[in-house]
């Protein structure tokens, strides 16, 4: 509803002229139920958007711009070609779906933020500050057992980057100085993406420390041959993926 009322009035300055404004308030109860319509039918209403991403990101531009274009047809068919602005429906567009996606990606963007600013658990440092040192990161924030505090990537060029709120504060040559520096309780690291080389050099560089050294990995457990209910520690149908590190064999 405002996202069509504001356009049409930036559109004109402020105040639309008698004839736009009769049209607007004539056609606006129309508006407001196809755009409920569509958005519904794309799926806007119904999902968590606590974990939206890209492709919520996509759906949310074609059921705005699908409910845009709908309009623009209802509005010609109704009042004729030469009544509408077509200014002021790329306004309304514009608006609408820019609000509709802060105010869903927003709440996200804030349960990110105040997860990174968390001091309670213990303090970790998450090897690799790519996909798969995100993957854990992610996991990690869903707890409160564990408060991520850096991370570590082999790549200097990310040195001083900042990822999702958490700064990469060096490689693992630096893991000694950076685990005094930030009172670090463990070091976490996925299996997917190092090297068994790499897992065996980290595992090292902690006991030097003197921090503990975990492994990240989501592991699948086939339940018919067990027979038994599946478990996870965490409580959220996933296994408990972090396990003490060994040196690889």
């Amino acid at each position: 509803v405002a996202a069509f009322i504001v356009g049409f009035h930036l559109r004109f300055g402020g105040e639309p002229p008698t004839g736009q404004l009769n049209l607007m308030i004539r056609a606006l109860p129309g508006v407001v139920v196809l755009k409920v319509v569509v958005f519904y039918a794309y799926g806007l209403y119904h999902g968590i958007w606590r974990h939206a991403g890209t492709p919520e990101v996509i759906r949310l531009i074609k059921a705005s711009t699908v409910a845009s274009v709908l309009t623009l047809g209802g509005l010609i068919l109704s009042f004729g070609s030469g009544a509408v602005s077509f200014s002021a429906l790329v306004l309304d567009w514009m608006i609408a779906t820019g609000t509709v996606g802060g105010t869903r990606f927003g709440f996200r963007a804030l349960r990110q933020y105040f997860a990174a600013q968390r001091n309670d658990g213990r303090r970790v440092l998450v090897y690799d500050s790519g996909k798969h040192g995100l993957l854990a990161l992610r996991h990690l924030r869903r707890g409160k057992e564990r408060n991520v505090v850096g991370l570590l990537d082999p790549n200097e060029e990310r040195h001083g980057l900042r990822v999702q709120g958490v700064e990469v504060l060096g490689g693992t040559e630096a893991l000694a100085e950076v685990a005094s520096t930030h009172d670090i309780d463990e070091v976490v690291v996925p299996v997917e993406g190092t090297t068994q080389e790499e897992q065996r050099q980290i595992v090292e560089a902690c006991a030097e420390a003197g921090v503990d050294c975990q492994h990240f990995a989501f592991l699948l457990q086939p339940a018919a041959e067990t027979g038994a209910p599946f478990s996870s520690s965490s409580g959220d149908g996933v296994p408990d993926v972090s396990y003490p590190a060994t040196p690889p064999e």
